[in-house]
């Protein structure tokens, strides 16, 4: 197989090889002394330098078919001169009235035009040219008749041997041409093949090939061509924008032109040794042996190719290495031969090989060290044999292979996931637009569902090609410090597969439902699952640039109560009992269709319906557990840290514990029309979810980058007033991209919650991108403000807010899944409904509700509440009905509205109201109500935040003693954007207000501004004045004591090799601050290029111990580490001197 190694638009598998002659060999010693010096270190810190160094990656492309083999030291006679593929060949034997004829099948006629015939050519007689212009402007060469075989369109090899004639004709000035179909430079018609002048490192081999519209020129390395010696010279193009260059059997280039194609056939005649026309350009030497072919040539009599899975590594990866194989061309056996390996630290390693016969290969494994420094480096893998051209020459073949160490990743830092993207190709061609804007994360890999149903538990989750395809974008993504997202849905794909036909869910009636989905209850979907994940695993587990894996997207939509007899048995299995007869559907049965309900609406906690309905959701329709078995799966074949599992949308689900099953991460989506608070909501309940399931999940965030049309800016609706005008350049829009003042509000407010990471869905709405989707790109603006924010909120402050925990607050929003499932309530995530218009009231008035579910009201969630909300929750149990009662003979008060169950006695009502989708309408509609519930709640509870202006929301996280206060910003008006259809106010207008504290003192630092702000003490709290700009957050830290320095401790002196840590206290002058403070570590060689781990941490208690581990080939010299919180702005400074 034909295997091509790309970096830089250039080949990074350069090879210098061939014939052994002093002068060569000596030149190859330079060479070869190169690739031990680091080629390209990374600039860590400015984006906009590092621009994406593995656009230009290495990659191993595969061909359809194998080479052929080509036995040019022995000359060309039989089929190796008549055969189809052999477009041309000059031997030029005979005469000089002969000598010119093609001996291949097409019999080509030649005219002279000042070539001449000489008897000592390398095989017989060969075409003798002269120098051209400046020295004789006149032809040396022959001209064979214009034929469009002379033009392949198809993959093509050219080949001929060349011996130049001494220094004094063969001057350095001089740009000798072998080939010329072209004549006039830059015709987009024929080719051109010839060497340019001579420099200090010798002359470039050149090929010149008109693609029809433009022609490109390719060019090898530097070449030594000795006089009065006979080299065999070739290239081959791949039609594709491939050129290989080859001396002597050896390859000694390639490189890439992207977007070229296929050669356009020229008009003109083919010349031989010289240019076409004036001014000439004869070759000042003899050729033989010229030879056309189509398809690609293997010229090396054996080589060294590589098969390895990865080539870019994380540095301190003790395992690293790669493999390949010595592979032998030659008809007869090879022997006597060796490998030679030249590392990147200077150790060279010599493998004697056995005989390897004709044809075959022989597997060779080469240990990487990954304690050098990050960056790009080479590995020499040199192969020493005897040709078989009838004598004992020793044949060296020298190939190059990058190899890159990257850093790394810094604890703590929170992803910046890209729901989108997807496959292979579009990963590879979308990290730089993924770097520049700031994500950490996107989706990239699939699996082949049907080879793996087929292959069961040894599968593969493709072919070896897309495999390695997928491995190689892996490579990419891991130098660019992408991490890559597995999207895996193997029960999903069963619903339409003939494969899941006798798997899926079955009505009262046994007949499949109009809405197919599987029953992933059954064994063999959930073994299916667990196959799926660990083929995953199996071909990628060992990459560390595969970072995490979605199981199941959107599955519990279509998911429905069903009736099969193993579902009946696994339900009479778990409980004893039957499915009751009243339960047709999932979303539970209406109690106004039950006859003799209570009237009360409290029912008794096993109830026969709650109880099949609380099962189904936890365990009997099978999603959680297929989830559950796919993450074990996948983990069976991963054992490092860090790669983690999410399901979203994890609340696509009434309000009980168990969605997503085992995964680590819950996350789930939200639209931020109309109003970007709401997103406050669906994170709350993720947290809940999290926190009732007792697995220890984690929550991340997403915000849709996508609007409906139909929900913004309805298409039959006419807008008021000015419009953008994307709405007359995209009429048909079906989604557009999110106005660039929700997307920041929304960030702000889901970053007040405790989560571990945010996720954005729509990358063709983010970025104008070549696509079919449905998804447009309407608001440029947009990604702007997503990378600043990224850049000045989420990447310095990011790894200090993944580190505090949530408040315990005393205010509790129940949503009560006996409701869900009797009086059809609930919100699903979609935060709509009255739930989320009365949670929407809650925000206004300055409350920081925790959603919280029957489940923990049960387990003493209401211990330490004050107020307690109730928003539909039309029918509870008797024990909940319970603990309800008990909390308000405690004082507890209690807000709900007159669907309430009747047994509960509010203290307060909150009218209920339907939107009438008129933003500003609706949004003062809510404001109402929080101020008509503030002004009661004022003298009956205290605020542990609060602003005094309903516009911008508040929001409190604590670590232990230190309290870490957020105020968005929430005043909108309508746009030009959207805001002329009525349905969003887009546009964000500026605050003020004053935010406080329950504390009675302490120090407040502003960490957007990183200084500290003077608050004033009022009563028992701390009160300060802000001023927000448009959608603006802001978050402060609040501590008992003042940040008076930043310690560094560190050895003075430290030699090549060795680790050592250094240790920061952020303190109040003597003790270590009781805070998750944000700090910058840069840490900076003599030549000021930062290391491994700099960047931003969050030191938790005030401490931070950053490792440094020098590597052999650091820079010696004075060494800087300087720490500078984000809190003050306070820094230190600390430099340790590097030795031998």
């Amino acid at each position: 197989m034909v295997k091509t190694l790309v970096v830089e638009w250039r080949c990074c598998c350069r090879t210098y090889q061939g014939v052994v002659s002093p002068l060569k060999h000596e030149k190859s010693k330079v060479m070869f002394r190169l690739f031990q010096k680091q080629i390209t270190p990374f600039p860590w810190i400015r984006r906009s330098q590092a621009a994406c160094l593995s656009l230009f990656y290495f990659t191993l492309t595969i061909s359809a078919t194998a080479p052929v083999q080509s036995q040019w030291y022995r000359g060309y006679d039989g089929d190796d001169a008549t055969a189809d593929s052999v477009l041309g060949l000059w031997k030029f034997d005979g005469d000089q009235q002969s000598f010119a004829k093609d001996s291949s099948s097409h019999q080509h006629s030649a005219v002279l035009r000042g070539g001449e015939f000489n008897a000592n050519g390398r095989f017989g007689g060969c075409l003798e040219s002269h120098a051209g212009y400046p020295i004789v402007d006149e032809s040396h060469g022959i001209h064979v008749q214009s034929s469009p075989v002379l033009s392949p369109t198809v993959p093509f090899s050219v080949e001929m041997w060349v011996k130049p004639k001494s220094e004094d004709e063969f001057l350095a000035k001089l740009r000798p041409v072998l080939l010329d179909s072209k004549y006039i430079p830059g015709n987009p018609t024929g080719m051109k093949f010839g060497l340019t002048n001579a420099k200090d490192d010798g002359r470039r081999m050149s090929v010149e090939i008109g693609l029809g519209e433009r022609s490109e020129t390719w060019y090898s390395p530097p070449l030594l061509f000795a006089a009065d010696r006979w080299q065999h010279i070739a290239f081959h193009y791949d039609a594709r924008g491939v050129v290989s260059f080859f001396v002597d059997g050896s390859q000694v280039g390639q490189v890439v032109k992207p977007g070229a194609g296929s050669m356009a056939v020229s008009q003109r005649p083919l010349s031989i040794g010289d240019r076409i026309g004036s001014l000439y350009s004869g070759f000042p030497g003899l050729i033989d042996e010229v030879r056309i072919t189509s398809g690609t040539v293997e010229f090396r009599p054996f080589a060294f190719q590589t098969d390895s899975a990865r080539l870019v590594f994380l540095r301190m990866d003790s395992d690293a290495h790669f493999s390949g194989h010595i592979e032998n061309f030659m008809p007869a056996d090879l022997t006597d031969s060796s490998v030679e390996i030249q590392f990147p630290n200077g150790k060279v390693e010599t493998i004697k090989l056995p005989v390897i016969a004709s044809g075959q290969k022989h597997p060779i494994e080469v240990p990487v060290d990954c304690s050098l420094r990050p960056g790009r480096y080479e590995v020499a893998v040199t192969m020493v044999g005897k040709k078989q051209d009838g004598g004992n020459t020793e044949y060296r073949t020298t190939t190059i292979f990058p190899l890159t160490i990257v850093r790394r990743p810094l604890p703590d830092r929170m992803p910046v996931v890209m729901w989108g993207v997807n496959g292979t190709d579009n990963v590879v061609q979308s990290i730089p637009a993924l770097k520049n804007i700031g994500f950490t994360h996107c989706l990239g890999l699939r699996a082949d569902y049907q080879k793996i149903w087929n292959e069961g538990s040894d599968a593969l989750p493709g072919t070896a090609a897309q495999i390695q395809a997928d491995r190689e974008m892996l490579d990419v993504a891991l130098e660019n410090e992408i991490g890559v997202i597995a999207t895996l849905a193997p029960a999903r794909w069963l619903r339409t597969s003939p494969a899941g036909e006798t798997l899926l869910r079955m009505d009262r009636n046994g007949k499949p439902y109009d809405r197919e989905d599987v029953s992933a209850l059954l064994e063999p979907v959930q073994k299916f699952c667990f196959d799926t994940g660990a083929a995953i695993g199996r071909a990628y587990g060992d990459h560390p640039a595969f970072e995490a894996a979605l199981l199941h997207t959107e599955v519990r939509s279509e998911s429905q109560v069903s009736f099969r007899k193993e579902e009946v048995a696994a339900y009479l299995s778990a409980t004893g009992k039957s499915i009751p007869s009243e339960v047709t559907s999932k979303n539970g049965v209406d109690y106004k269709k039950i006859s003799d309900f209570p009237e009360d609406r409290v029912i008794d906690d096993e109830d026969p319906i709650l109880m099949y309905l609380k099962w189904f959701w936890r365990e009997g329709d099978g999603w959680n557990r297929a989830n559950s078995k796919l993450n074990d799966g996948l983990k069976q074949n991963i054992e490092r840290d860090g790669f983690w599992t999410f399901h979203d949308p994890a609340i696509r689900v009434p309000s009980v514990s168990g969605s997503g099953g085992d995964v680590d991460v819950l996350s789930h989506w939200t639209y931020s029309y109309p109003d970007p608070v709401r997103i406050g909501l669906c994170t709350d309940e993720l947290l809940e979810m999290s926190r009732v399931g007792g697995r220890s999940q984690d929550v991340m965030k997403m915000t849709q980058l996508i609007w409906y049309r139909s929900q913004t800016a309805p298409p039959d609706v006419s807008p008021r007033g000015t419009s953008s005008p994307w709405v007359d350049q995209d009429p048909a829009a079906a989604y557009i991209t999110i106005a660039p003042m929700h997307l920041r509000e929304a960030l702000w407010w889901k970053l007040s919650r405790p989560i571990k990471g945010i996720m954005y869905h729509g990358w063709q709405s983010l970025l104008d991108v070549d696509s079919g989707s449905s998804y447009r790109y309407t608001n440029p603006a947009t990604q702007h403000e997503l990378k600043r924010l990224i850049e000045s909120v989420v990447e310095p402050l990011g790894p200090t807010l993944t580190q505090i925990p949530d408040v315990n607050t005393d205010v509790v929003f129940l949503e009560s899944f006996t409701s869900q499932m009797f009086a059809r309530r609930g919100t699903y995530g979609w935060n709509n409904g009255w739930a989320g218009d009365l949670y929407h009231v809650l925000m206004y008035a300055q409350l920081q509700p925790r959603v919280m579910y029957e489940e923990s009201l049960l387990a003493g969630g209401l211990d330490t509440a004050k107020v307690l909300v109730l928003a539909d929750c039309d029918v509870l149990t008797e024990s909940v009905v319970e603990k309800i009662h008990a909390f308000q003979q405690r004082g507890g008060l209690i807000v709900g509205d007159k669907q309430v169950c009747p047994a509960i006695r509010l203290d307060w009502m909150v009218p209920r109201f339907e939107r009438k989708k008129q933003a500003k309408a609706d949004r003062d509609r809510v404001q109402d109500a929080a101020a008509k519930l503030r002004k009661w709640l004022d003298s009956r509870y205290v605020r542990q935040v609060d602003s005094t202006n309903p516009d911008v929301v508040t929001r409190c996280r604590r670590y232990q003693s230190t309290d870490y206060v957020f105020a968005v910003n929430d005043h909108r008006e309508p746009g030009t954007y959207v805001g002329g259809f009525g349905l969003v106010m887009e546009d964000g207008l500026p605050s003020d207000t004053k935010v406080s504290l329950l504390k009675s003192s302490g120090h407040v630092y502003d960490l957007c501004d990183q200084r500290e702000v003077f608050w004033e003490k009022s009563g028992e709290r701390l009160t300060g004045g802000v001023s927000l700009g448009p959608c603006e957050g802001r978050v402060w830290m609040v501590t008992e004591k003042p940040i008076r320095r930043v310690d560094i401790s560190l050895e003075e002196s430290a030699h090549l090799g060795e680790r050592m840590d250094a240790r920061i206290s952020i303190t109040d002058g003597e003790t270590p601050m009781d805070a998750v403070i944000p700090v910058q570590v840069q840490i900076s060689d003599p030549e000021g290029m930062e290391a491994e781990f700099s960047g931003y941490y969050g030191a938790a208690g005030g401490e931070l111990s950053v490792p440094i581990e020098f590597a052999a080939n650091d820079h010696l010299g004075l060494w800087t580490v300087k720490v500078t919180e984000l809190a003050s702005g306070k820094s230190s400074s600390k430099y340790v001197r590097l030795g031998p």
